[in-house]
């Protein structure tokens, strides 16, 4: 958790781009494993969308992950989270889920909890790993 708060301060959260899926997962999070009341959920979700960068589903990303789901046997809606994501112009993709490392449409996938100090402090920066 810590390693997430630091990134998310580090990069600032104007920076950070906030696909929709993202928030309806966080907020299934909240209610089910979180014990976050409604309101509370509500009031978090609405916070980082008001913090962030919200990004819509559209067409376009949905058709995009319909070919990541078809070439790479991606889960759908991590595959929408990655095609809002690179439609939206993001470098990277914080996970721990996906495959670290992975390459598509400009967008890589990263899992913040394996990278080295001087990754993270990079990225935060806003220069791209080599």
């Amino acid at each position: 958790r810590d390693i997430a708060v630091s990134l998310i301060h580090a990069i600032g959260p104007e920076r950070i781009i906030l696909p929709a899926q993202t928030s309806g997962e966080t907020a299934k999070w909240l209610m089910k494993k979180g014990g976050f009341s409604r309101s509370e959920n509500v009031q978090r979700i609405a916070w980082w969308m008001d913090q962030c960068i919200p990004v819509p589903l559209s067409t376009a990303s949905l058709r995009m992950a319909l070919s990541l789901v078809e070439m790479y046997a991606f889960q759908i809606w991590d595959a929408v989270i990655v095609a809002a994501s690179a439609e939206a112009g993001a470098g990277f993709l914080f996970s721990e889920d996906m495959q670290h490392g992975f390459k598509w449409s400009g967008v890589t996938i990263l899992n913040p909890f394996i990278l080295t100090p001087e990754q993270r402090a990079a990225l935060s920066a806003g220069r791209t790993l080599h």
